[in-house]
């Protein structure tokens, strides 16, 4: 799942899902947009587990800046926070 929000206003914009069950899953972020919510709105939410539904709930926590499963990768010997792609899943319009 991809979250696509305003980086000021925290709005989502859009959502883009890629699933077997997506015409399921796209309606949480469909009326998420209609309110007016925010991807931090949907981040909040809890999600059931373990369910297709909180991949959109990790792809709104990437647009905050704050991914639930991000993994530490060793680089030069120094590790950091970097996760592997999960970063540029999500999107932030400026």
């Amino acid at each position: 799942a991809k979250v696509i929000a305003d980086k000021t206003a925290g709005r989502v914009l859009g959502a883009q899902i890629l699933s077997t069950n997506a015409s399921e899953l796209i309606a949480e972020a469909v009326l998420l947009m209609e309110l007016g919510g925010s991807a931090e709105d949907l981040a909040r939410t809890i999600h059931a587990h373990p369910t297709m539904s909180e991949g959109l709930r990790e792809a709104a926590h990437i647009a905050i800046g704050e991914p639930l499963h991000s993994c530490r990768l060793a680089k030069r010997g120094q590790a950091h926070k970097k996760s592997a792609g999960l970063h540029r899943r999500s999107r932030v319009v400026r």
